[in-house]
């Protein structure tokens, strides 16, 4: 899953990993996030912290509760 606020973002992170047939759902934000997760698991996630790091570490808390 690619998280992150910029669409351009999202779309670069999931273009370089789709040749590689790997499957990238895109989240704006850790609301979006917390939704896709709660729906599937995910291998790795992609997400941006650094414009906004009190979000950023609250949807990583929230994401570290939510998997099993």
């Amino acid at each position: 899953m690619a998280v992150d606020d910029e669409a351009t973002v999202r779309a670069f992170v999931a273009d370089t990993l789709a040749p590689e047939g790997d499957e990238v759902d895109r989240a704006q934000d850790g609301v979006d996030a917390l939704y896709l997760l709660k729906r599937r698991s995910y291998d790795v996630i992609v997400s941006d912290y650094l414009g906004h790091p009190v979000a950023a570490l609250t949807s990583l808390i929230a994401l570290s509760v939510s998997v099993p």
